[in-house]
């Protein structure tokens, strides 16, 4: 890239553009951080603005409503009321968790506001002390309903619920069965699900039983939907949450409180993805359908998850419905949909989705020597054999390609495709044990040019064969004890299809490896009191390599002990505090798969620290913020240390780092499917790198990154919200390994996205949506590198990266 840099170098330091280094950091600072400045305070007026209009009609919007014991649609006038309704219709299973810690029996009532699409909006404790009432309320929010009817139209509808609490007895033999930790399963028979009853009937009564859920940030499918910027994309949302830097605007790739991304391990419904996003700022590769819920754990996370040194992301795979139904989408880049068809009177069900991209069509209008294109999908199916046991496969896969046409000759400059089929059983033995055996086989191949040659033919080809069983088992063992245990064997054998490229140390692509990975794990949930819960917890890991060429095999083990603790003070604040030690294999800034570097100079490990408070405040609105600080021994992230060489030094290939990130998170959330909902997440954090003598700053490393946003219904099904994204600005590169402490830093980067929606209603949860959504529409071009000497300092400017979309989605 022709830069200021080349310039400067070619004119000499006497050419106006070429100032002294501190003189231009300074002037750069200054003006990034005061058209900053003026941007933030114009919008945090706006904002207030925006929503103290919103809130005060909210207000009088719900002033105008039915009384609480009545079904109500603020959409409508009071003089509507008396049309008969029919009431909401509950619909998911899940049960609450009888609390750990708590003796005896106690009963709940809660007041629910239930939306025009069936989901819970507003949770409130009418009667009911703690622990129960939280429970109750916690579990209350995940509930799903057929929506109030209006003369067949759905309304909003206030009802209540009665909750009753008993202590767990005795288990029977016939109670269903249930999967282990992530998975999904009936109800217990112990555990009758509430049923939705008019407002004028009494409240309904439930025993419930379950485990309680682990607390970290997340947004519901549902949310993120209405989360700008994100494209309806559940993966998407990670870039919104605290504790996490893109590598770049709009680029699916995310370094989680100082880990890169290839320290990052993904995973859907326990299955771990290879390749997360579709290539040229594209989709996740799972479709959204089949997600209810995306988690990120930063840091201290439970002892299931492993063998990554940084920040584990899980997708919760979405309950089906048991009944025929479909979606569809049509967007300006691609179309999708996804099926459910239940069968044998509900005792099986199958889902299937995917996604193709007609981007090549599109962009050939532009650029005719460039194809791109991306197609994936997902069957899910599941069947009841006996009460007590059920069976189930997961399929999903994804290809994608890019290519290039040069003097009449295609060229493939990427081609990367992954395949996985998860058979899994599960077998209840009570409503408080049961256990899950799966097996996991898949492929995945890689295959690239090397750009830098103008290479017309692939220079690395690599097919990996991924091959698994896994054991989960879940145990209440007392009532104030949980026993949660695992065992897991992986096999992957890779083979090259082509020779390797030589890159001259930018990327130091070492020969694939025969991998055995062995790993098992256990904690225990311990409920001290009722108000004190500890999780201690172990894994072991013991990684083996087969000897390839000249580099020996080698077999490593990891012990890594876990230890988290809740402390709630009251109903509405709850202390948190995270330890974890955790390993990895070397890898690479973004995971390639089939491709692993040597473990010939050990693993990566991390020691991941956290503690924070979580409250509670009226009006649906919970505030969590959090102190925390990883340190990362043994790194092979090079792109986090390519500051710390001079010039045009190379980096050694084997470079290994010592990484250090301290911070704070805050994370305000009011859920975005409400009338006025929104969140401000912002991440204030030092990520630093020693390489031999060198210290300073990551490359990656920025001060402050904010992300705020709004979404309103404004009425007559239309929905508009909008969001900020701010970050401060990246370190240069500097001409002395002395400067490279204190670097001087290049302008921040602000964009703001928007996105409206409206939807037509049809019956019974079928609709038809119009959403035009518009990611940077400011236009704003960020510095993803800039260079410093003595005398002057060039950057590398990138984009604007600009993405508008206009799309379609039904569902019958």
């Amino acid at each position: 890239m022709y830069s200021r840099f080349e310039k400067c170098r070619s004119a000499g330091a006497r050419s106006p553009d070429c100032r002294p280094a501190v003189s231009y950091a300074e002037g750069l600072l200054s003006r990034g951080f005061a058209d900053a400045q003026r941007l933030l305070s114009r919008w945090w007026l706006f904002a207030i603005g925006f929503a103290i209009t919103l809130t005060v009609g909210e207000h009088a919007a719900f002033a105008e409503a039915a009384p609480p014991d009545a079904p109500a649609d603020a959409n409508l006038p009071p003089s509507a009321a008396a049309v008969v309704v029919t009431p909401p219709k509950l619909l998911s299973k899940s049960a609450i968790a009888y609390p750990v810690g708590a003796h005896g029996s106690a009963e709940v009532e809660l007041e629910l506001l239930v939306d025009q699409r069936g989901v819970v909006t507003e949770v409130a404790i009418v009667r009911g002390e703690p622990p129960f009432g939280d429970a109750a309320k916690l579990a209350a929010a995940d509930w799903r309903f057929e929506p109030a009817l209006r003369n067949g139209q759905p309304v909003n509808a206030r009802i209540r619920f009665a909750v009753t609490f008993t202590e767990p007895v005795a288990p029977s033999s016939n109670e269903g069965p249930a999967p282990t930790d992530d998975a999904e399963a009936p109800a217990p028979a112990s555990a009758t699900p509430p049923a939705a009853s008019p407002p004028t009937a009494a409240p309904v009564s439930i025993t419930v039983l379950g485990r309680r859920p682990e607390p970290a940030p997340s947004f519901s499918g549902a949310e993120v939907r209405q989360l700008p910027g994100a494209f309806g994309d559940p993966f998407r949302a990670i870039e919104a949450m605290p504790g996490v830097i893109p590598v770049a605007s709009g680029a699916p790739y995310f370094y989680v409180r100082g880990a890169p991304p290839g320290n990052i391990g993904y995973y859907f419904d326990g299955v771990r993805v290879p390749v997360l996003f579709h290539a040229a700022l594209g989709p996740a590769v799972i479709s959204p359908w089949f997600i209810d819920e995306v988690k990120l754990f930063p840091g201290g996370y439970p002892a299931r998850f492993g063998r990554f040194a940084g920040g584990i992301v899980t997708a919760d795979a979405a309950e089906p419905k048991n009944q025929l139904r479909g979606v569809a989408s049509l967007r300006v880049f691609d179309a999708g949909g996804m099926v459910e068809v239940p069968f044998d009177n509900g005792r099986g069900n199958v889902m299937a989705g995917g996604r193709y991209s007609y981007s090549a069509a599109a962009l050939s209008l532009l650029s005719p020597d460039i194809d791109i294109g991306y197609w994936d999908y997902q069957v899910r199916a599941s069947y009841d054999v006996t009460p007590d046991d059920r069976v189930g496969v997961l399929a999903i896969g994804a290809y994608d390609y890019t290519s290039r046409e040069r003097d009449g000759k295609v060229a493939p400059l990427y081609d990367v495709s992954f395949h996985r089929l998860d058979l899994r059983y599960d077998h209840r033995f009570s409503a408080t044990r049961r256990l899950r055996l799966a097996a996991t086989a898949g492929i995945d191949r890689t295959l690239a040019a090397d750009l830098t040659q103008g290479a017309e033919e692939p220079s690395l080809d690599v097919v990996a064969r991924p091959y698994g069983a896994r054991l989960e088992y879940f145990d209440r063992a007392a009532e104030n004890v949980e026993l949660r245990a695992g065992a897991d064997v992986i096999s992957e054998k890779s083979e090259i299809l082509t020779g390797l490229v030589q890159t001259g140390g930018n990327l130091p692509f070492f020969p694939p490896e025969d991998l055995l990975t062995f790993g098992a794990r256990a904690d225990v949930v311990w409920g001290l009191t009722p108000f004190v819960t500890v999780i201690p917890g172990v894994r072991f890991d013991l990684y083996r390599t087969r000897s390839f060429a000249q580099i020996p095999g080698a077999t490593v083990p990891a012990v890594e002990p876990r230890l988290s603790a809740r402390f709630r003070v009251n109903d509405r604040v709850e202390l948190f505090h995270d330890f974890g030690l955790a390993h990895q294999m070397p890898s690479y800034i973004v995971s390639i798969s089939g491709f692993q570097p040597s473990l010939e100079n050990g693993l990566q490990q991390s020691v991941q620290m956290s503690s924070g408070v979580s409250t509670d405040w009226p009006g649906g609105i919970n505030a969590t913020f959090t102190l925390f600080q990883n340190v990362l021994f043994n790194g092979t992230d090079r792109l986090a240390i390519a500051n710390l060489r001079v010039a045009d030094e190379a980096l050694p290939a084997d470079a290994r780092s010592l990484g250090r990130t301290v911070g704070a998170e805050l994370l305000v959330k009011r859920d975005l499917t409400r009338r006025l909902g929104g969140f401000l997440a912002y991440t204030l954090s030092r990520s630093t790198r020693s390489l031999g003598r060198s210290e300073g700053p990551s490359a990656i490393d920025r001060t402050h990154v904010l992300n705020f946003a709004l979404g309103y219904d404004l009425g007559r099904n239309w929905r508009l919200g909008t969001r900020l994204v701010f970050y401060s600005g990246l370190p240069a590169k500097v001409a002395y390994v002395a400067a490279a402490q204190s670097p001087p830093r290049v302008r921040p980067f602000y964009r703001i996205d928007w996105r409206l929606e409206k939807r037509w209603p049809f019956g019974e949860r079928r609709y038809l949506s119009l959403i035009f959504e518009f990611l940077n529409t400011t236009l704003s071009r960020e510095v993803l590198r800039a260079s410093c000497s003595a005398l002057y300092c060039a950057e590398d400017v990138f984009g604007p990266v600009s993405v508008p979309s206009i799309g379609i989605e039904a569902a019958l």
